[in-house]
Parts: structure tokens; C-alpha cells; sequence
């Protein structure tokens, strides 16, 4: 399900609940901790987000149920690409709803 992202519930709200479900204590310390920077916003750099995407993108392949751990920092990665063009990468905004999507969760809560 594509989220309807409104003013009540930009696409951060989303962003930062499958992170909060997926990543938040998926068991890799490393991307826990990151979620924990993001979601207090103490650390929500670009840079920060393709680190730990891609350790959890390397274990994932041994782990494949870290799969969708990866697809959620992923939406991460996709939402700071947006807001560095202040929102009008319309392209990234496209792929975190994808993303969003692929993992299927219902964030509406």
C-alpha cells in the first residue's frame, strides 16, 4: 500500500515509522544505534544513512531477513536525497514510496 502523504503526514512520518518497526531493534547494534540517532534527530546526514545501509545491505546477504531492515534505511536514504533539493526530487520522493510500498506495512497508525 502507497502511503498518502499529506501536510498532517509528510512522507518523514513514514520514513521514521518503518524505521521505528524495521530497524529500530532488527539486532545489528550498528543500525540500531543509527535508528535511534535519526528518530531523536540527532543525526540524519546523508553520508551517516549509505554507511549503515550498506552494513546492513552486506549482512542481509547472509541474513536475508535484514532484507527489509535495508529497505527501510533505504527510505531514508531516498527521503535525505529529496529534502538536499527541497522536496522537488520527485524521483526520490518516488522511490521511498516504492520502498514504502515494497515492505507493505501499514504505517497509518
Amino acid at each position: 500500500m502507497i502511503p498518502e502523504i499529506t501536510a498532517e503526514r509528510p512522507l518523514v512520518f513514514y520514513v521514521d515509522a518503518t524505521i521505528r518497526k524495521h530497524v529500530l531493534t532488527c539486532g545489528v547494534p550498528e543500525a540500531e544505534a543509527w535508528a535511534a540517532a535519526w528518530l531523536s534527530g540527532a543525526d540524519r546526514s546523508l553520508e551517516v544513512v549509505r554507511k549503515t545501509r550498506t552494513l546492513v545491505g552486506m549482512a542481509a546477504l547472509t541474513q536475508p531477513s535484514l532484507r527489509v531492515t535495508e529497505w527501510a534505511i533505504g527510505t531514508a536514504d531516498m527521503l535525505c536525497v529529496a529534502q538536499s533539493s527541497g522536496g522537488a526530487d520527485w524521483v526520490a520522493v518516488s522511490a521511498a514510496l516504492s520502498m514504502l510500498n515494497l515492505i507493505g506495512d501499514d504505517l497509518e497508525g
